[in-house]
């Protein structure tokens, strides 16, 4: 199947870092059948937002989201994960209100203990009844995607760090400090403020 191989390609081309050519492969996918262009604007709007292109990243997940929505198949993880990743794209324009607005959003997606124990549930291809058959592509795509993921984090995460040092408790009472800051600041209309502190907390989780 064409489609498949072109995909293949798009991602052997993000495994050599070759993300201006997988970018315009996947741009073409998308015009392809629903089950290719699903991931095909995941992986758009995923590069787009390595390149700094923010908006263009957000209109492919915007696009990810209303496939998600119209699709009889429902994954929880991967719904919250793209909210996630636009919610931080929001944060970098600048657009803190709806940096809030969607992190809370995502908030209201409660996973169970197995899938936040989970690495490999960013994609679950339930949405793609031909790709959901392909274990070793499967494997692929979410190889593919970590990849993508450790280029859009910080190479030192001083958050990051300290949590691995502290008892869940610690965490909890952070979480929980932060989203009041967060709260007050809300209520006073300091929208920069309070994604601020919502988005430390955030890293705490």
């Amino acid at each position: 199947m064409r489609e498949l191989s072109q995909l293949v390609k798009g991602l052997d081309l993000i495994e050599s870092n070759e993300f201006e050519r997988s970018l315009d492969l996947f741009k073409k996918l998308i015009r392809d059948k629903e089950n290719i262009i699903f991931i095909s604007c995941l992986f758009c709007g995923l590069i787009s937002n390595i390149k700094k292109e923010y908006i263009n990243s957000e209109i492919y997940l915007d696009r990810c989201l209303n496939i998600i929505n119209l699709s009889k198949y429902q994954n929880k993880h991967l719904r919250k994960f793209i909210l996630n990743e636009l919610a931080n794209i929001k944060y970098k324009i600048n657009d803190y209100k709806a940096y809030i607005d969607i992190i809370n959003l995502s908030n209201k997606i409660k996973l169970s203990r197995d899938e936040l124990k989970s690495n490999n549930l960013y994609i679950s291809l339930e949405l793609n009844n031909i790709l959901s058959s392909k274990e070793n592509l499967t494997k692929k795509i979410n190889n593919v995607l970590s990849i993508i993921l450790k280029e859009n984090k910080n190479n030192y995460d001083l958050i990051n760090d300290y949590k691995k040092l502290i008892s869940t408790d610690k965490k909890e009472s952070i979480i929980k400090e932060l989203i009041y800051k967060s709260n007050n600041k809300l209520n006073i209309g300091d929208f920069k403020a309070a994604a601020k502190h919502l988005r430390r907390s955030e890293k705490y989780k």
